[in-house]
């Protein structure tokens, strides 16, 4: 019987030549490809945010009749001036009625806030439905800010999202959508996971959350739950 003949043993240096010209780039595609597949899998489980702002309430005060402005007790030049701070209740506008009506009409701020346009001056003549004043509620009452018009279906109302003020470190509060604007809006929107802007999306309405200090103009980040379409 013939011996089986004695295999030549190949030098380390050779079998690592092997290993790296051969095996090694199928290796390194694998592992690529894994790894590719985890960020695309977690990119969705990311909670993107953008940035929003808080709102409060806006108030014209218009006249319900045609006739002339008259002046205003306890103003300067008889009429409210522009940023002066009004309570509600208070009298916003007096209109002397038509001609051969000898009486005026008082209007009252129907909301706390700050005089912020002054549209009618004493001895002017308005129509019905002009403005007078407009007045800006002291007081927030929403958080607004916008999402990307891209295709993909909006977050709902009623969706849990959370807040936090700018600048103002990692304390997050959370909040509630209370509706999706239909119409498509120009507005600068950053996107605070991959820091893009686009200048077109739907417009968010957001509750205050209680535990932040909030007032009137406020930047916050609002952030959306894992997977939102961003």
């Amino acid at each position: 019987m013939n011996a089986r003949p004695e295999r030549i043993p190949i030098p380390s240096a050779q079998r690592w030549e092997n290993f790296r010209e051969r095996a090694l780039p199928a290796i390194c595609l694998a592992a690529t490809l894994a790894a590719c597949g985890w960020l695309w899998q977690q990119q969705g489980r990311v909670a993107p945010f953008v940035h929003g702002e808080v709102g409060a309430e806006i108030v014209d005060i218009r006249s319900p009749v045609d006739g002339r402005l008259e002046p205003v007790e306890g103003q300067p030049g008889g009429q409210w001036p522009l940023f002066g701070k009004v309570s509600a209740g208070v009298t916003a506008a007096r209109i002397a009625l038509a001609v051969g009506e000898d009486s005026s009409l008082d209007l009252s701020a129907p909301i706390d806030g700050v005089v912020t346009k002054v549209s009618g001056l004493p001895g002017q003549w308005v129509g019905r439905g002009e403005t007078i004043l407009q007045i800006a509620s002291s007081k927030p009452t929403f958080i607004t800010c916008h999402v990307p018009d891209n295709g993909s279906k909006p977050p709902e109302p009623g969706t849990m999202v959370a807040v936090r003020l700018r600048g103002g470190g990692n304390r997050w509060a959370a909040a509630e959508i209370e509706g999706i604007g239909p119409i498509v809006a120009s507005a600068i929107i950053y996107d605070g996971t991959s820091g893009g802007a686009t200048t077109r999306g739907l417009p968010v309405r957001i509750t205050l959350p209680t535990d932040l200090p909030l007032k009137p103009g406020t930047l916050v980040d609002v952030r959306f739950p894992p997977g939102t379409p961003m």
